[in-house]
């Protein structure tokens, strides 16, 4: 049986305002979202690296970019 759970719930303007303050939760919940976004962002560059090589017919390419995810 899955439930949902709610950790927390902060809006945007009050996270920017307490990482304006310097406060130190809302420092911390701002780097794990940024580094989230970093590798999202990395994960697709591979992603898109594979998709090229196979379209390409450059197997051990592909490989590659897949052996790094």
């Amino acid at each position: 049986m899955e439930t949902d759970a709610e950790i927390f719930t902060l809006g945007r303007e009050n996270l920017l305002d307490h990482f304006d303050r310097g406060h130190p939760v809302a420092r911390k919940v701002v780097s794990h979202l940024a580094r989230q976004v970093v590798r999202q962002l990395r994960l697709l560059n591979f992603r898109l690296r594979e998709h090229v090589a196979l379209e390409r017919g450059e197997l051990d390419r592909a490989h590659t970019a897949r052996v790094v995810l």
